[in-house]
């Protein structure tokens, strides 16, 4: 999967959706239109005209479309709708995917959770997050869904949530579990997350006529007073059920829209998933139980319909197979994965026996490395060349070695460090630890003095941190903390960035580890909403100075001559193709500036990313060295610019 094409292609498919949701509206509200009309004529007509032999063609003409009566409830109808829709989609997205998560029943689950199923779970997310070097998502369990189901939501990789049910963390083992969060990482990658909040909100929109439709006939029925001698009232209880059944006819259109879409991207999905873990019998192994289990993929809450696009597999599996199932069948899916799949074979002997263990399967909860079926296909010089052309095609599809480094630095941080970042009262602390001056212990006592006095507890784990972690376990705990550090509120997070600050400050001088975790702290905290939201999108012409700041700074991170930094400076510049590139010295600019350049260039389209990150990749693998330094400003400038990019290893 080339991460950057997705994103492009999830941009056009929500063009393609804006348009055939337009054509959707379009048609309703000219049948709703002929509906208005009809009854604003029946209204204005006297007894005399009722019982005309010409009352049907005195009721409607064609020319009425063109009169202003026509356009007023066309543009009513029409503004109406696509408010509603607007609105709704807001709405979701201020949210994010905690209130999908939450509105589908879901309770959030943390790192130190005592529950086996639901640690093993965390475990895997975490790890994962680590390995594609996004900050951990929040984790949910649909806690009254025994079925084997799961979903991602949220605007963005930078506020989505993962969630399974409570079937599916106790009857899929650890290989099964990574294979459906590699299933949902994919689809967060692939930006379909962004689409399915805009599915929801359009079909809001058009779902608003049938709901008043329903209003309607429920006061016509009540003026008619159940003897239909009440030919006002009788007219509304018409008038109610046609805007009923119009506006449930609108929403079939929508849905089966939603439906063709989904179903195309859960392929895609699927085999990310195979890519991403390289073990087919993860996500094989899960849709197979799934097929084996006695309730299979259904999710009874009341929601589940509204948001079947969402899930995993068929959340109304009385839809698949049909024009407005959302998922491909599950045998498709299967023999897409396994191409000597045999249904019938599976039915008759292995679903048999998956069924008889399903009340054993619990997992092993402790972190493992997954060995790939097709690990051997990574030689021993894949790292050379990984650093030298392949960074940037890492993004989204993240390798085992990723995987097992992750396991490794996850498991290279102590619980009593991870039982701060999980706690809402303590993660303050970690984030402060990471600021704290490493070698000058004066200084380090200046910079507590700062902040509020930590308990002797807190303060001794914060020291654990200061000197047992190494620093390329820094980020990686960053990432962790992140999911508590969002659940804090806007003032706790602006009073723990005002006090990271003057840490930073006190010795009057911002070291480029300070600039990263400071970025990224900004960035998560809430310049990632704020920058997507409001920024156009640009080409790289136009932000010349902004990318030669960003190169320069690349380039001087990892040469302390400056020739040598010029050199680094145009094999990027060379990657780039961009003549109007010019290396900046050092002395002639701030990490500020840096920073304010990474927003404007954070502007650009997906492809134009590909192309600075590609130039960054060549600065920081000019010399065929590559400091703890060097990679976490590239994966730093990776995560701001949207494109997450895995561990360099």
């Amino acid at each position: 999967m080339n991460f950057f094409q997705a994103q492009e292609r999830a941009k056009v498919k929500s063009g393609r959706l804006i348009f055939l949701f337009i054509v959707t509206v379009v048609i309703t509200i000219l049948i709703l239109d002929v509906i208005s009309l009809t009854a604003i004529r029946f209204l204005h007509m006297d007894e005399v005209a009722r019982i005309s032999p010409d009352f049907f063609n005195n009721l409607f003409f064609v020319r009425d479309l063109w009169s202003d009566n026509s356009f007023f409830i066309a543009g009513t109808l029409l503004f109406s709708t696509f408010i509603v829709s607007l609105i709704n989609i807001q709405m979701l997205k201020a949210g994010g995917g905690e209130e999908v998560a939450l509105s589908l029943g879901g309770r959030e689950i943390h790192g130190d959770t005592k529950n086996l199923s639901e640690k093993k779970l965390m475990n895997i997310v975490e790890e994962m997050a680590i390995a594609s070097g996004v900050a951990v998502p929040r984790v949910f369990v649909l806690d009254d869904e025994l079925s084997i189901n799961a979903f991602a939501a949220g605007n963005s990789i930078h506020d989505s949530a993962v969630a399974l049910s409570k079937g599916a963390i106790e009857k899929l083992d650890r290989y099964e579990l990574q294979g459906v969060v590699a299933h949902e990482f994919s689809h967060i990658f692939n930006g379909d997350m962004g689409i399915n909040i805009k599915l929801m909100g359009w079909i809001t929109g058009i779902l608003i006529w049938a709901n008043i439709g329903r209003f309607v006939m429920r006061i016509a029925s009540r003026r008619t007073g159940g003897n239909g001698k009440n030919n006002s009232g009788s007219l509304f209880l018409i008038i109610g059920l046609a805007f009923f059944i119009v506006g449930y006819l609108g929403v079939v259109l929508s849905r089966i829209i939603k439906a063709a879409l989904s179903r195309e991207r859960e392929f895609l999905a699927d085999a990310s998933a195979v890519q991403f873990t390289r073990n087919p019998d993860g996500i094989g192994g899960a849709l197979k139980k799934i097929w084996a289990n006695l309730e299979g993929s259904n999710i009874g809450h009341h929601k589940a319909e509204q948001m079947s696009h969402f899930f995993f597999a068929d959340a109304i599996p009385r839809l698949s197979g049909f024009i407005m199932s959302t998922h491909p069948p599950m045998e498709k899916r299967l023999t897409a994965i396994y191409p000597s799949f045999n249904s019938n074979n599976f039915l008759k002997f292995e679903a048999v026996e998956i069924a008889k263990k399903f009340a054993t399967v619990q997992g092993d909860v402790r972190s493992t490395n997954v060995q790939a079926k097709h690990d051997d296909e990574e030689s021993d010089d894949f790292i050379d060349k990984f650093l030298a052309s392949g960074a940037v095609a890492s993004i989204g599809n993240p390798l085992n070695k990723h995987k097992r480094y992750a396991n490794e630095i996850r498991s290279g941080i102590s619980d009593q460090i991870l039982g701060l970042c999980y706690d809402k009262l303590t993660v303050a602390y970690v984030v402060y630890a990471l600021f704290l001056d490493r070698q000058d212990s004066e200084l380090r006592q200046v910079q507590l003095n700062l902040i509020t006095t930590p308990s002797p507890a807190i303060a001794s784990v914060m020291d654990e941190i200061i000197i047992s972690l190494r620093r390329e376990q820094y980020l990686p705990l960053l990432e962790l903390s992140f999911s508590t550090l969002k659940k804090l509120s806007v003032e706790a997070q602006k009073v723990m960035l005002a006090r990271v600050k003057k840490m930073i400050m006190a010795n009057k001088l911002v070291d480029d580890f300070e600039f990263i975790y400071y970025t990224l702290l900004r960035y998560e905290l809430s310049d990632g909403q704020k920058n997507k939201a409001t920024t156009k999108r640009k080409k790289i012409e136009e932000l010349s100075r902004e990318i030669s700041l960003l190169l320069s700074f690349l380039a001087t991170s990892g040469q302390t001559r400056e020739d040598q930094a010029t050199e680094a400076f145009n094999a990027g510049k060379n990657k780039i193709g961009s003549s109007r590139l010019t290396f900046i010295p050092r002395n002639l600019y701030t990490v500020q500036d840096v920073g304010d350049g990474l927003k404007q260039i954070a502007a650009l389209s997906y492809i134009a990313k590909e192309f600075v990150l590609v130039g960054c990749s060549e600065v920081v693998f000019a010399d065929k060295k590559v400091s703890i330094e060097e990679r976490e400003i590239l994966r730093m400038v990776s995560v701001v610019l949207g494109c997450p990019m895995p561990p360099l290893i």
